[in-house]
């Protein structure tokens, strides 16, 4: 699906927030407490990067099934819809321990992650230091200001399982669109709020889905928006299989499987869990 423009224009988003398809902490019956995601509040990044810095103290361990075969399928959605090139320099924002950006170093010339966790960085580094990958370099930064990345210098920005904990996204698409090269791409996976998981059946269960309190997801419509805001004027969206296994119980996780599979033969997209996304930076018109 190609996108050129959208229905909702700036002023309609701008003038209300992000559409929140969860529950906090705060608002969920007593007695549903233990169920699911317990919230962590966060107000600003010290506090999301403390939130990653304890997650990379465990070793940041896959949650959502078998750590392979998930790797290997946000690869192929990478490839598919970015079209990656041996020529090209890629920015992972919110990088975590690297492992994307590992598994792309022998098809690009150069791999730059980023995240705001020590931590996390961290673990990449320590990961690179017993790797062959040459061409991996990993820094502490913040997707919202890029302040180490030059202008003009990234040919491909990929961004899997972390837009949703940023606090600002406009401020990073902008910081996205000023590091990219015309004709350079961002990609993004990330949990769609329009998914019946979130914007149904875990508010009638009474089911927190957010880690912290700060997260928020977008709908294909708010994200386009986005996008187009930032100054990017063609995308191409659509859906990907995720299922938060490691965020519910495990009849639920089945639950949620079998919509998938549901989903994936129906074409409900609103069934798969997943928005995958790839927006270009096109010259602008003289």
């Amino acid at each position: 699906m190609i996108q050129k423009r959208n229905s909702i224009s700036p002023a309609d988003l701008a003038g209300r927030p992000l559409r929140e398809q969860t529950l906090g902490t705060k608002g969920r019956r007593p007695w549903s407490t233990f169920r699911g995601v317990r919230t962590t509040p966060s107000c600003n990044t010290a506090d999301i990067r403390s939130f990653f810095d304890r997650c990379a103290s465990t070793g940041s361990p896959e949650q959502h099934g078998d750590p392979q075969r998930l790797l290997e399928y946000r690869i192929a959605l990478v490839r598919n819809l970015a079209r990656i090139r041996p020529s090209d320099v890629v920015l992972d924002l919110g990088c975590g321990n690297g492992h994307h950006l590992f598994a792309l170093a022998p098809e690009v010339a150069r791999g730059i992650g980023i995240d705001v966790s020590p931590g996390m960085i961290a673990l990449a580094r320590a990961r690179l230091r017993n790797s062959a990958c040459a061409n991996l370099t990993f820094e502490v930064g913040n997707a919202e200001e890029l302040n180490a990345i030059p202008d003009q210098s990234v040919d491909l920005a990929i961004c899997i399982g972390a837009f949703e904990h940023m606090l600002d996204k406009r401020a990073v698409l902008a910081s996205v669109y000023r590091v990219l090269k015309i004709g350079g791409r961002f990609f993004c996976l990330t949990p769609d709020a329009d998914y019946v998981w979130y914007r149904t059946i875990a508010p009638v269960l009474g089911f927190g889905t957010k880690h912290l309190s700060s997260d928020r997801t977008l709908t294909r419509e708010e994200f386009s928006v986005l996008l187009d805001q930032a100054g990017f004027r063609c995308s191409r969206s659509g859906p990907w299989t995720f299922v938060p296994k490691g965020d519910v119980p495990a009849l639920v996780a089945l639950l949620l499987t079998m919509l998938d599979v549901i989903g994936r033969h129906a074409r409900l997209d609103s069934f798969r869990g997943g928005l995958s996304l790839c927006a270009w930076k096109e010259a602008k018109p003289t």
